[in-house]
């Protein structure tokens, strides 16, 4: 017996490790994305100066909560959060894609830029008469809109997310 008790006292050790980490990890706020070392894409819609076109639900060409991420097989992102980004949470408040909402996703991340969807498009649905379509070309390690590079400011303003330039605005 007590052979039995000496054998299993480490695993148990470990388990209350594993378990106690886990239940430590700082956890989002409602509507803010992880950014605790997960891998996301983050993205924001805006006009060809690079301004945020959905300042505030009440202040955006389209409806929030119904802006989707359909994969090119009918798979929906589910994980998909518009957030508004605060001053220190990741990018600069100072650039101006960040002055309105960015839209965040591990799934885009994980399973799009290094998963199964890598190099094969998926399209964003902003309403029913607006889709563009997206793609993550990993030759490149960048997103595409629209055939086009997204371009991203990775320093001269303090960062950016992937900017989606919606010509009409």
């Amino acid at each position: 017996m007590k052979k039995s008790i000496n054998f299993y006292a480490p695993m148990w050790l470990l388990l209350i490790g594993v378990l106690f980490s886990i239940s430590s990890c700082e956890k989002p706020s409602i509507g803010e994305p992880n950014r605790g070392g997960t891998c996301e894409i983050h993205f924001a819609l805006v006009d060809s100066n690079a301004y945020n076109i959905c300042k505030t639900e009440e202040n955006s060409p389209y409806n929030i909560d119904k802006i989707r991420v359909v994969m090119h097989d009918g798979t929906v992102v589910s994980d998909l959060t518009p957030y508004i980004p605060k001053r220190g949470n990741g990018y600069s408040a100072i650039h101006p894609s960040t002055r309105g909402f960015v839209f965040a996703s591990e799934f885009l991340c994980v399973e799009a830029a290094y998963g199964k969807y890598v190099d094969k498009p998926f399209y964003l649905i902003l309403s029913e008469e607006d889709t563009d379509t997206l793609m993550w070309k990993s030759d490149e390690e960048r997103l595409y809109h629209n055939g086009k590079v997204a371009p991203i400011d990775d320093g001269s303003y303090g960062g950016s997310p992937f900017m989606l330039i919606k010509q009409s605005f």
